[in-house]
């Protein structure tokens, strides 16, 4: 096999690993890219025995499901998996029974294990990326006995970090704090003061009935807190911006590279010359301007 076509299977190698599915270049330099994928791993410090997790993810103005090279994959390869498999913004994961686990500390921790996962690809402005909100996770614990009568464990929620890479994040949760009437009946029939709309449980405002925004208050609400959340999340955000930064970098790098070269350059001649004369080096008039003015037309310009 000569060089050539070893270089190309090496070539066909790479391009198999990455796949058809990503994004080389984007459509509209306005807009970022950003993948959201990770796992609701596990529940701790929930009464009941038996709990699932029902999560939404909340998607602000202005930022959309990338679709569009999902469904290009999907007609392709994936004929049997429907579109929605992929962008599933909200899903309920499986009953999970609580187990009891014994710290090093000696304290006694109720963990369920869910490794539920989740995978969003959004595109946004970038003016919003960079100042707007992130998406937030939000999530409402049940409970289910052996009568099936399910039970509102607590509510939570989380906003999604807007630094690219790996997050263990950790939600504290809460519930409503009912009376002695509504908990007697919640032990019987199950049920229990439920949120109307999951939506609401993140919001800071309202809008009143001539449609301007008032600030909500949550003070004559009674809860308690409840259980812990571990989510673990995964940022990558692909953007115009960061190639040019990334170009901007290797220019700055390359300058910097031929200054040291023609300066290292100049001091030498310096030296020959005094050896040559036998005149001093602070004798020897010298035009450090030169070191700044090499040859950089050839260079791109930021």
């Amino acid at each position: 096999m000569n060089n050539k076509d070893y270089l190309k299977k090496q070539l066909e190698y790479k391009s198999n690993l990455v796949g058809q599915g990503f994004h080389t270049q984007l459509e509209d330099n306005r807009h970022a890219c950003v993948n959201i994928f990770g796992e609701i791993l596990e529940a701790s410090n929930f009464d009941n025995s038996q709990i699932f997790l029902q999560w939404k993810f909340k998607i602000p103005p202005g930022w959309d499901l990338d679709d569009n090279e999902l469904l290009e994959l999907d007609q392709k390869e994936y004929e049997d998996i429907q579109l929605e498999e992929w962008n599933r913004i909200q899903s309920i994961t499986q009953q999970s029974k609580v187990n009891t686990i014994k710290n090093d500390d000696g304290t006694i921790t109720a963990k369920a294990h869910f490794c539920f996962p989740f995978d969003l690809q959004l595109q946004v402005d970038e003016n919003e990326l960079n100042f707007g909100k992130f998406p937030q996770l939000l999530v409402q614990v049940s409970s289910m006995d052996s009568w099936e009568r399910n039970y509102i464990q607590g509510y939570g929620f989380i906003e999604i970090p807007h630094t690219p890479g790996f997050h263990e994040i950790t939600m504290k949760t809460y519930r409503p704090n009912d009376d002695l009437y509504t908990r007697v009946y919640e032990f019987f029939l199950g049920g229990g003061t439920k949120v109307k709309d999951l939506d609401s449980i993140s919001n800071a405002f309202y809008f009143d009935k001539q449609n301007q925004p008032k600030v909500l208050n949550r003070f004559p609400i009674d809860t308690e807190s409840s259980g812990d959340i571990k989510i673990r999340v995964n940022v990558s955000i692909q953007r115009e911006s960061y190639q040019t930064m990334s170009r901007k970098k290797d220019y700055q790098q390359k300058n910097q590279e031929m200054k040291t070269k023609y300066r290292e350059r100049l001091e030498y001649m310096q030296q020959q010359q005094e050896i040559q004369t036998g005149l001093p080096t602070a004798l020897i008039k010298t035009d450090m301007g030169y070191v700044n003015r090499f040859h950089t037309t050839n260079l791109p310009q930021y």
